[in-house]
């Protein structure tokens, strides 16, 4: 299902417009001292910007004493916030009372007949930010310009179902990343069973060393960045940012071209190889659909034909915290082609790591589709929301 043109409009002829400050006392919070540690650790939650990832806020990062409320009102549960300060636009509804951080304003209803959930939805759906003015670290907005923002109320009934409506499609999102976080869940249940339990319990099934799995193991490098001959090629360059995002990899951020690797340390990694991330982030995993390179903080496995590289890539994941423990640095940490060369592991039959392999990449399709599924339903709701008052 593609949800290109959104049709639903919320046309009513009785909007009401309005300030924001004509329908709302707006209220910003607070930081108490962060060198005084009798303001912090206490039984009061504190919301910073960075806890608000959800429609209802639930948890916070950090709490406060009550020596650190400075005797300031706390907000109250069912409280509508909106962060208004570098980061602008995010919203929340305080499933508990809370004290926020100033980069966070609240706001109490005026008029009875104003509803939290239709303002939650409305507030969605225009640029907060282009009220904003330009500050030293960013866009920001003060009070005046929060309560300058223009709103458009609707009548009763229309608020009400407009914010039944998109509550409504609020709750299939969730449902839907609840069953992606379970289909997570349960696939590291089962490579915890296959690779933990069943392969290293099985004396039936050799142990083997990478370096008997492998032709070989091919450290990355970077081309002179200066030389402007290496560089916009069509060769992809991989970085480890760019690694684990997704199982395949298809197109790199930058390129290289063939004097770039020609005149360089840069090997070529064939098609169907797995790249691991080796430094800073240890054991992010992908495989190339095509030829690649990749920069310094990669190593790349290029498997025997005997060796199924499905069953690879999702034994990588069982031995990640085994990768960490070898890995040694005092900048950051690395782990060497030698020491990933001598890691056993207990390895299958072709045809068995084949049914592992096409079992595990069958469960990642399933996360694939689902996570597909969360986004249409998002793009469905955010066009939803630009459309809702024409």
């Amino acid at each position: 299902m593609f949800f290109k043109h959104p049709k639903l409009y919320f046309k009513d002829k009785k909007l009401d417009k309005k300030k924001l400050s004509d329908i709302a006392i707006i209220k910003t919070g607070f930081t108490p001292s962060t060198t005084n540690p009798k303001y912090w650790n206490g039984e009061f939650p504190w919301l910073s910007v960075a806890d608000m990832n959800s429609k209802y806020i639930k948890n916070t990062t950090k709490t406060i004493t009550d020596t650190g409320t400075m005797k300031k009102e706390i907000v109250k549960k069912g409280t509508l916030i909106m962060s208004f300060k570098l980061t602008i636009g995010k919203l929340g509804i305080l499933t508990k009372d809370m004290y926020t951080n100033e980069a966070i304003c609240n706001f109490t209803w005026k008029n009875k007949n104003i509803s939290t959930e239709f303002m939650y939805y409305y507030l969605s759906s225009i640029n907060i930010e282009k009220y904003g003015v330009q500050a030293a670290k960013g866009i920001t907005l003060n009070k005046n310009s929060l309560s300058s923002i223009p709103v458009k109320i609707p009548s009763i009934n229309s608020k009400i179902k407009i914010a039944y409506f998109l509550s409504e499609i609020d709750t299939k999102i969730a449902l839907m990343e609840q069953k992606k976080s379970e289909i997570i869940n349960l696939k590291k249940c089962f490579i915890h069973k296959i690779f933990d339990d069943f392969l290293k319990n099985n004396n039936d099934f050799p142990l083997m060393n990478f370096s008997d799995l492998t032709k070989q193991i091919i450290g990355g490098s970077t081309p002179q960045t200066k030389n402007l001959l290496f560089w916009n090629g069509n060769i992809n360059w991989f970085t480890p940012s760019e690694v684990g995002e997704s199982k395949y990899l298809y197109e790199s951020k930058r390129k290289i071209t063939k004097l770039g690797v020609e005149k360089s340390s840069v090997k070529l990694i064939p098609k169907n190889s797995i790249i691991l991330t080796t430094r800073a982030t240890i054991g992010r995993k992908s495989i190339t659909t095509e030829e690649s390179t990749t920069n310094q903080g990669c190593h790349s496995l290029i498997l025997k034909d005997n060796v199924d590289i499905n069953f690879i890539y999702y034994l990588l994941d069982s031995i990640q915290n085994e990768l960490i423990r070898k890995s040694v640095g005092s900048t950051f940490i690395e782990i060497n082609k030698k020491e990933i060369e001598n890691i056993s592991i207990k390895v299958p039959p072709y045809k068995i790591q084949q049914k592992i392999g096409d079992f595990l990449s069958s469960i990642d399709k399933k996360i694939k589709l689902t996570s597909k599924q969360v986004e249409l339903m998002k793009m469905y709701k955010n066009g939803l929301l630009q459309k809702m008052f024409i």
